[in-house]
């Protein structure tokens, strides 16, 4: 996290000396987007290694935080580019987001284990987590059995449906609202309107998906995310716009929080680094997607039409996928604590 720090600081620095629309491209979107995956990517599978039980509540808490912060930056950027000007307001940004970023980090820790504590929900007889870095062999052993399960690949494949689908309204929907002749402000408000709600689905789908059913509450989520988006062929003045914002809200915000209970659902306590990797490779890819595709419909056809109707069936499609993924009752790999004899057996099968 120290290198993604590192690179969201020259990233930002270099955006507010851009010149030519390629820097622009190069800092802001090559540079600051490693540096976003640097730093978020271990972040879940680091908090995860914190809850032996009650996951939920722990993811939900970080990915509520995930909607305070855009919620909080776009009002606090609009007023400092109206004060100091982008420039000045993207090194602004850059200093004073590392030094939080930087006190940070030097509190956080990987594990319990490193201040001598125990995981949260953690029982008398649960096995002691461990004080070093696993096994580098065993999690090689662990990472081929998850590759080996559909879900492995599901997943990723749900994430990126599901951020194509969300991604076309984060971009899109303030030219949209100007097109239907909302003022830039009020129309730039709906992505603040958004976050804010966001928040608390954040904040209560990973609570509900580790109690309820995560396949039944990540559906529900990508419905509300896909059919919310029909509203706009109607909607024409700021009214409905903040109405579709707070109801789309409710779906984005629910859109990724089941993904850390069905890693620990389906492959229990075993390092899950690869799996989430793997699952944000296709929500980056989903990103990109759902951001460039809206410009090049508008391009061709001079509105927003058709990049809506991809915004809706990726949705539905990740809300389909969702409904195929395997059952949650038991794990889909063999227990990450289980002796090493056994593991070895159950490797050779695989292979087999």
């Amino acid at each position: 996290m120290m290198l993604g720090t590192a690179m969201f600081f020259v990233g930002m620095i270099l955006t507010g000396m851009v010149t030519e629309i390629w820097h622009l491209y190069l800092t802001f979107g090559v540079l600051l987007g490693v540096a976003q995956a640097v730093f978020l990517v271990p972040l879940i599978p680091a908090a995860m290694m914190w809850f032996r039980r009650n996951l939920g509540l722990g993811m939900g808490v970080l990915m509520g935080a995930w909607g305070v912060g855009p919620a909080l930056a776009a009002p606090l950027m609009g007023y400092l580019i109206g004060r100091f000007g982008w420039h000045d307001t993207f090194w602004i940004t850059a200093f004073g987001s590392v030094a939080i970023m930087f006190a940070m980090i030097v509190m956080f820790r990987d594990r319990p284990s490193d201040r001598d504590d125990l995981p949260y929900g953690a029982l008398p007889g649960d096995p002691p987590q461990q004080k070093v870095n696993a096994d580098p062999e065993k999690v090689k052993l662990f990472t081929r059995f998850m590759r080996n399960t559909a879900a492995y690949w599901n997943m990723s494949s749900i994430h990126f449906l599901g951020c194509v689908g969300h991604a076309v309204i984060l971009v899109y929907i303030i030219p949209i609202a100007v097109h239907e002749g909302v003022s830039l402000i009020l129309a730039a408000s709906l992505l603040t309107v958004m976050s804010g709600v966001s928040v608390t689905t954040r904040l209560i789908v990973p609570v509900m998906a580790e109690r309820m059913g995560t396949r039944s509450v990540m559906t529900v989520a990508y419905l509300i995310q896909g059919l919310t988006v029909i509203m706009l062929f109607w909607t024409h003045d700021a009214t409905m716009f903040y109405l579709f914002a707070i109801v789309f809200g409710i779906g984005y915000g629910g859109e990724s929080g089941g993904f850390p209970i069905l890693n620990r659902k389906y492959y229990g306590l075993a390092p899950v680094g690869a799996a989430h990797g793997f699952q944000m490779l296709g929500a980056g890819l989903g990103m990109a997607v759902g951001g460039w595709v809206g410009g090049v419909v508008f391009d061709i056809t001079g509105g927003y039409g058709i990049a809506l109707w991809i915004s809706i069936v990726t949705s539905l499609a990740g809300a389909v996928s969702i409904m195929m993924l395997e059952p949650t009752h038991e794990p889909l790999i063999p227990d990450w604590e289980a002796p090493t004899p056994l593991l070895d057996a159950q490797a050779e099968s695989v292979a087999r």
